[in-house]
């Protein structure tokens, strides 16, 4: 987790108008905080206390997207060598940009 850029253990308090960078399995969000609620709530009341960014929002479907294709790829017979999975994590670090 991260806040304003920053990386930070789940204990910290945060304010309204932070920044938070949360990932959630696959997805990385991007949020703003717009309010705090004192006790724990159902999630509507929950997504109603920050906003996504529209960045955020754009750059998940498109990682959806790019992993529903890969799906659809048939899986290898073994596992990538050492080669191999250098390309994957140059391929990996060419989508996060």
């Amino acid at each position: 987790m991260q806040i304003c850029g920053q990386r930070v253990k789940v204990s910290k308090e945060i304010a309204v108008g932070d920044c938070i960078t949360i990932r959630q399995g696959w997805e990385e969000k991007e949020v703003t905080v717009r309010a705090l609620s004192d006790k724990r709530a159902g999630a509507p009341i929950a997504q109603a206390l920050y906003e996504e960014s529209a960045a955020s929002i754009k750059r998940r479907e498109r990682e959806a997207a790019i992993r529903k294709a890969a799906g659809s790829m048939a899986r290898p017979l073994q596992r990538p060598d050492k080669h191999e999975r250098r390309q994957l994590n140059r391929l990996r670090r060419q989508l996060d940009d």
